[in-house]
């Protein structure tokens, strides 16, 4: 029976030093500090824990998505055509560019035609695939004469990603104090969640918009068409030609010049002396 007794004994010894390891590694939760979605006690400490939020919720969320960087995605760029363009039917000529333009995938952005007694003068914008931009410009070429012509492109890929960026960052800081401002117990906490809460609105609202514009700009390359006629009296000049005057010239215009003063001064005085003649 002595036997039985020490082996119980064991068993419990071993229990117990069980439940204390385990009680030893359970965490400590009265020592945590508060969480970032917990309610201020009160409306001052409202105010000061939604502006202090507001300062370091932007920047964790930023740290942790801006890894993705720039340069492992899809790139943004910007292309555009300028074109200064003579023929003969300025209607016909932009005719079929816009129709080209159509089979490209591309479309009409805007038309404006002034129309003269015996020929017309027309500004347009077309939109095409950026990757068809040439073709266009080709085709451009075949179907009039093509006095000035300007292709440019602006690569806006950081800027595109860093409003990205930020527009996420807006998007989860919006979610913090909407769960704010479900625990908010006070009037004057409710009004300062509900002011932060409305600028953080403006600026998601902003980055949107931004983002729409850039992604339609870079989607599509855009095409200013400047086409007048040949019978046009104002023509489009490719170039303007400089003439250097000779010094012979320079001295005839000096000459003259001088004699034109003299004949001035002389003038004048005749003048003074017939009215004190008078007088």
């Amino acid at each position: 029976m002595f036997k039985h007794s020490r082996a119980a004994i064991g068993v419990i010894a071993v229990c117990l030093a069980i439940l204390t390891l385990t009680a030893c590694s359970a965490p400590q939760t009265a020592a945590q500090p508060p969480r970032a979605d917990e309610a201020p006690a009160s409306a001052g400490e409202g105010a000061k824990y939604t502006n202090a939020v507001q300062g370091t919720a932007d920047q964790v969320s930023f740290e942790a998505t801006s890894g993705s960087g720039a340069s492992q995605a899809e790139r943004k760029i910007i292309r555009e055509a300028s074109l200064d363009i003579e023929c003969d039917d300025a209607r016909s000529v932009y005719g079929q560019l816009s129709d080209y333009a159509g089979t490209l995938g591309g479309h009409e952005f805007s038309y404006d035609i002034q129309n003269f007694d015996t020929y017309a003068v027309i500004n347009a914008v077309l939109k095409v695939p950026p990757e068809r931009l040439g073709d266009v410009v080709a085709r451009a070429e075949e179907l009039g004469k093509v006095i000035n012509s300007r292709m440019g492109s602006e690569d806006i890929t950081n800027e595109y990603y860093d409003t990205e960026t930020r527009l996420e960052s807006k998007r989860q800081s919006l979610q913090r104090y909407y769960a704010l401002l479900e625990k908010a117990d006070s009037l004057d906490g409710v009004a300062e969640i509900m002011r932060i809460i409305d600028g953080i609105t403006e600026d998601i609202e902003a980055a949107e918009g931004s983002l729409k514009l850039m992604n339609e700009l870079a989607g599509m390359a855009t095409v200013t068409l400047y086409i007048r006629q040949e019978n046009d009296p104002v023509k489009i000049e490719k170039e303007i030609n400089w003439s250097a005057l000779s010094l012979s010239d320079i001295g005839t215009i000096v000459g003259n010049g001088l004699t034109a003063l003299t004949s001035g001064i002389v003038t004048f005085f005749e003048w003074v002396l017939i009215v004190l003649a008078i007088a």
